[in-house]
């Protein structure tokens, strides 16, 4: 019996947890043990280990599943029963039917300059409703980020960029938009995005972050769904990541989202900028309710019958975890599901009842 391709997602977010947290426990063992106050335990304190801990913590993780799980061996180059048929998993082909590759989600085409403009425009109209998430978050929660802004203020904006932006929106996006959002292709666009965001939100490991992160990891899915490009959320999750930045770098983290315990967080000032915010994502929802629907019928006309048979076809089409290779099929027989159909199979199995509880445990313990 083949096994859902989400449930492989599922497993792989189990696995990334309970790695982080080994990983957490070992680097905090190091780093108070053997390496406080070496040049290697600075080194680990410092801002610029953010971009190795993303680096081993997220990639890293993703390659020794796929190791683990034999993705990487599982027919690979093994010819189709039809000679005259190109080999699903080969380089040729363009398909990695394991579920993740960059051929599978770029398609080898760039954006297109429409497209860039319009998540560009979509990453920066989005800002005040994340904005909003964290201020109310912060009347309940404490807020790493302000500490983590101050910390980076010491360096030059291009290389507090790379940390804190430009880092994250690759490794960050090639596992949650890119490898788990490619086993749930089979499962409808808005359970797949709800589940990618539930699960980009459990791995920032604190609350605060958890609720815009949901937001935008559901944001993100839809992006490469319809772009059929993870490129397109790198680009959106480097401009909100940066722009967040460079707020909180120009009112030094104090006005907006202000950190636990500090007399503001419950004060006039937090109180007058939710009402702020609150009335500015009103005044601009309508903006981006047009925008999101002209980027949905522009990467929809984009995506229909432009490919000829033989051409590499997108994500989604052809199953993934299937023991057989499956048939070829052109993008003209494929019909986009509507953005919002959440009749599907429940994703729901045991390593993600697995995962909630884990969350849950690790939640509790911070408080």
């Amino acid at each position: 019996m083949t096994r859902p391709a989400y449930s492989t997602a599922n497993l792989f977010m189990l696995f990334l947890l309970s790695y982080n947290i080994l990983l957490a426990i070992t680097i905090s063992y190091l780093y108070w043990g053997m390496w406080h106050g070496t040049p290697t335990g600075e080194f680990i304190g410092s801002p610029w280990f953010l971009v190795i801990n993303q680096a081993i913590g997220l990639l890293l993780p993703m390659f020794i599943f796929r190791a683990l799980s034999g993705e990487y061996r599982r027919k690979y180059r093994q010819p189709a029963a039809n000679p005259e048929t190109p080999m699903i998993n080969s380089p040729e082909a363009g398909i990695d039917s394991t579920g993740f590759g960059f051929t599978q989600l770029s398609r080898k085409r760039p954006l297109g300059i429409v497209n860039i403009l319009l998540v560009m425009a979509l990453s920066l109209l989005l800002q005040p409703f994340m904005m909003l998430f964290s201020a109310i978050a912060s009347i309940f929660l404490p807020n790493p980020v302000t500490g983590l802004i101050s910390d980076l203020a010491l360096l030059p904006i291009p290389a507090a960029l790379i940390i804190v932006a430009l880092t994250p929106a690759i490794c960050e996006e090639l596992v949650f938009r890119g490898f788990i959002q490619s086993k749930y292709e089979n499962q409808p666009i808005a359970v797949a995005a709800v589940m990618n965001g539930l699960f980009f939100g459990m791995i920032h490991m604190n609350l605060h972050q958890f609720a815009y992160a949901f937001a935008m990891g559901i944001v993100f899915a839809y992006m490469v769904y319809f772009t059929r490009s993870v490129y397109s959320a790198i680009l959106a999750h480097f401009i909100v990541n940066a722009t967040q930045y460079l707020l909180g770098y120009l009112a030094a983290a104090q006005i907006v989202e202000p950190g636990y315990g500090d007399p503001a967080v419950n004060g006039a000032e937090l109180w007058q900028a939710i009402g702020a915010l609150g009335l500015l994502s009103l005044f601009i929802l309508p903006g981006v309710v047009c925008l999101f629907y002209i980027f949905v019928k522009h990467n929809q006309k984009r995506n229909s019958g432009e490919m000829n048979p033989g051409e590499i076809v997108p994500a989604g089409i052809i199953p993934a975890d299937t023991e057989a290779p499956a048939e070829i099929k052109t993008l003209t027989e494929f019909k986009p599901q509507h953005p919002f159909d959440m009749k599907s199979q429940h994703p729901f199995d045991l390593a993600f009842v697995a995962v909630v509880i884990i969350y849950g445990i690790i939640i509790v313990g911070l408080m």
